[in-house]
């Protein structure tokens, strides 16, 4: 019950649903920037390395939603919307993340192995660590935390080849 309240609470405090979908075009989940708009995105970097070659500019107020000194970090509400049929790439992400199942259950993969998160799972990952989600068939309704640092870099896909 508490869970709910707290989805709700983010959801309504949300400016509005930022679709989020897979590096393929597929709908992955609806983003809910309760806290504050997410950071300066990679297409920014990109237009921003051209302008000066720099790998990334240190002064805040050229960013787009830089967080402010006293705001170390932020934090979403994940609506996962991707089906059993179609699995997430693999991903690393611009900074370092924990992710926390609040309803539902969801897999993560990784090049090693696969883990179940269900509600109460807490997972915190570096700005390294790959991985990729999956939510299974009869997973129910399934809501994430997703707490983030600062980004300081740009985010990454991959293909994993098994040997």
């Amino acid at each position: 019950m508490m869970i709910d309240r707290f989805i709700q609470w983010a959801v309504k405090r949300a400016p509005h649903v930022q679709p989020v979908a897979t590096f393929q075009g597929q709908p992955l989940f609806d983003r809910y920037e309760f806290l504050r708009h997410d950071e300066w995105p990679d297409s920014w970097v990109d237009k921003h390395k051209d302008k000066c070659g720099c790998p990334f500019c240190k002064v805040d107020d050229q960013r787009p939603f830089a967080l402010p000194w006293w705001m170390p970090f932020n934090a979403f509400v994940h609506h996962w919307k991707l089906g059993p049929d179609t699995p997430e790439s693999f991903h690393d992400h611009p900074r370092w993340s924990i992710t926390v199942c609040l309803k539902g259950r969801i897999i993560e993969r990784t090049p090693w192995g696969e883990r179940l998160l269900r509600p109460g799972s807490v997972v915190v990952r570096s700005r390294k660590a790959i991985h990729a989600f999956e939510v299974p068939k009869d997973s129910g309704d399934v809501w994430t935390l997703f707490i983030v640092g600062r980004r300081r870099h740009r985010q990454n896909s991959f293909e994993v080849i098994p040997r």
